[in-house]
């Protein structure tokens, strides 16, 4: 790989996955996917994701989502089965700044965010801005597992027309590699995707 990059989950993995979720509806398939997919932790919560076209900030010009590090400890077998990843990266964004973005773009959808391999993806909550977390009385936050590659992380507001994500001025990664067992305890209000 390059960059001296482990092998993580390969981009076809995600987009079979991505559109299998309307499946999610029989049991026997919403059974099998949280054994895989899902977690143990109390803060896990399944979000339904997409691929998106592109990121863009305020002002309209092409970005990336801040960097979140890979586990270095993290195994083979996590790039099948994601419920074995350890570790989750906490990104978080200004409150206000999210509800600028929301007020200024008629049907915008909060979503989470995260681009892997020069793919970019939307975690539509399952109830919108009630899903996500809050870090004090300032910050929305979502946590997402860590795998074996470094990846871009984050909050942003979907545009379905454009199939398009705008990632407020004031996002940031919080915290990395925080253990997914302690995350209910250090991020009590954070849900984890």
């Amino acid at each position: 790989m390059p960059n001296g990059e482990l092998i993580d989950t390969p981009s076809w993995l995600l987009t079979l996955a991505e559109k299998s979720q309307n499946l999610q509806r029989i049991w026997p398939v919403k059974a099998v996917t949280k054994s895989i997919a899902g977690s143990s932790s109390p803060a896990y919560r399944q979000a339904k994701w997409e691929a998106v076209d592109q990121i863009i900030d305020t002002s309209g010009k092409t970005t990336e989502l801040p960097l979140a590090q890979e586990d270095p400890s993290a195994g083979l077998e996590s790039i099948i089965i994601p419920r074995l990843k350890k570790q989750a990266v906490v990104a978080a964004v200004g409150k206000l700044s999210l509800y600028e973005l929301l007020n200024a773009y008629d049907s915008s959808i909060p979503v989470a965010a995260y681009s892997y391999n020069k793919k970019l993806h939307a975690g539509f909550m399952p109830e919108g801005l009630d899903s996500f977390g809050n870090i004090g009385s300032r910050y929305y936050s979502v946590a997402l597992r860590v795998g074996r590659s470094a990846f871009g992380a984050g909050i942003g507001v979907f545009i379905a027309p454009e199939k398009t994500i705008i990632i407020p001025d004031l996002l940031e990664i919080k915290d990395q590699l925080v253990p997914i067992k302690d995350l209910a305890e250090l991020y009590p209000d954070t849900p984890l995707f």
